[in-house]
């Protein structure tokens, strides 16, 4: 089964889940979802996340299969429980050093800045996930595995495991697991790793045992009276998460086309997360939140009309990309990055729509390039003879688009929320 093939078993799931968490949270009375766009954004950034990977312009930087077969020591026969037992704790002592790469190393934070970046903690943060993993840095870090000789189907049955596992732990409604959180990563440990206060910050980077966590320092637990506050302490202010893929990194080579030193230039890339040369500090003062706790979050002002409209687009978009799996065997090298790349442009346009500023040139550029791919590139939407009316659906959607974008959105003076008293420069 491939990874796309997962995703049509998978998906439903997290749906249902989410339905789940929802009921459960009215039923409890805790409002985990008090963000609809917030919610829609996290969907969307899984959207496009999975249509990247469906894409694979990836370069993997220590090719597994290449590691076990000039180097591995041993050779590790895979009907044997002692080998599913090495390759779990392997997967897992790698996830762990990669996550915590990504939150130590400037350039690398990138890469998962999209996952933190929600200010709310429910499930559907659990599906925020990049588009800009053009270079696989994680297979570093199965180098031990690949030494010892664990098969490459293991790994890659294990890592489908591994990776759907992590969504159940991104909710609120489950507290403290007692014991068990000295063993496996929990909902209670998982909530405090998105947590920006400076008590929690930086820790619990496990993904399936916290053992990890408590051998080299990172593990940390609830403390009494210390509220949690969720997101990043540079907020992203956008519902666009292929925009935040690339925030980051775009600030990065500014700073680093301006800052005088050389040596600056270069460190700006590996030095510690968030590090920045004092004289482009001054230059280009960055929003950092001061007090954790006097943070207003993110939330333009949007009509009841744009949510409707928004949640119409979510569906149209995940209708759009399972369109795409089901036709990727069919589809040409080119048409494949076509359908991709326009559906990605899709997610761009309607999560941008949604932040309530009026738009006209991004919902006449979707619909542009939309009949441009169907008909001059003449890319296949679908194999299904039933389904030979979707292309009208889609291009009379994105005709209504164009209209919606206008008609149900605010001036852009009325959507623009100022966040003045919780925020310092750096």
């Amino acid at each position: 089964m491939t990874f796309q093939d997962s995703l049509f078993f998978a998906v439903p799931a997290f749906v249902l889940l989410i339905a789940i968490e929802y009921g459960a949270s009215l039923y409890m009375k805790k409002n985990v979802y008090p963000s609809f766009e917030d919610v829609v954004s996290s969907l969307s950034s899984g959207l496009a996340n999975i249509t990247f990977a469906a894409i694979g312009f990836i370069f993997v930087l220590a090719p597994y299969n290449w590691f076990v077969e000039n180097y591995a020591i041993f050779h590790v026969p895979a009907d044997s429980w002692i080998a599913w037992v090495v390759v779990i704790l392997c997967k897992d002592f790698s996830a762990y050093w990669f996550h915590r790469w990504t939150h130590r190393v400037n350039s690398l934070w990138q890469l998962h800045l999209i996952h933190h970046s929600s200010e709310e903690y429910n499930l559907p943060v659990a599906l925020r996930q990049s588009t800009n993993g053009f270079v696989n840095y994680a297979s570093v870090a199965l180098i031990p595995a690949a030494l010892i000789g664990i098969p490459f189907e293991m790994v890659a049955i294990i890592g489908f495991v591994h990776l759907f596992y992590q969504y159940w732990y991104h909710t609120r409604l489950i507290g403290d697991l007692g014991w068990l959180e000295y063993i496996i990563v929990t909902p209670q440990q998982h909530s405090i790793h998105h947590s920006m206060n400076k008590e929690y910050i930086d820790t619990n980077f496990g993904a399936w045992f916290s053992i990890w966590d408590q051998m080299f320092g990172t593990f940390q637990l609830k403390i009494p009276g210390v509220e949690q506050v969720y997101g990043i302490t540079h907020p992203v202010k956008t519902w666009n998460p292929i925009k935040i893929d690339y925030m980051l990194w775009a600030k990065m080579l500014r700073d680093t086309l301006h800052t005088k030193k050389w040596s600056d230039k270069l460190k700006i890339w590996y030095a510690p997360t968030n590090w920045r040369p004092e004289d482009v500090k001054e230059k280009f003062p960055s929003e950092r939140v001061g007090d954790v706790y006097r943070l207003e979050k993110y939330q333009p002002k949007t009509s009841r009309a744009l949510k409707v409209w928004s949640f119409l687009e979510l569906n149209a978009a995940t209708l759009l990309i399972m369109l795409y799996f089901l036709a990727l065997p069919q589809l040409s090298v080119f048409h494949s990055y076509l359908f991709g790349g326009f559906a990605l442009f899709n997610v761009w346009t309607y999560t941008t729509v949604m932040e309530g500023q009026k738009q006209a040139l991004l919902p006449v550029a979707r619909l542009v390039l939309f009949t441009c791919m169907i008909t001059f590139a003449n890319t296949p939407i679908t194999h299904f003879e039933w389904l030979w009316f979707i292309d009208f659906v889609f291009v009379s959607f994105y005709a209504v688009g164009i209209l919606s974008a206008w008609l149900f959105s605010f001036p852009e003076e009325a959507s623009d929320e100022k966040q003045t008293e919780s925020v310092t420069t750096s």
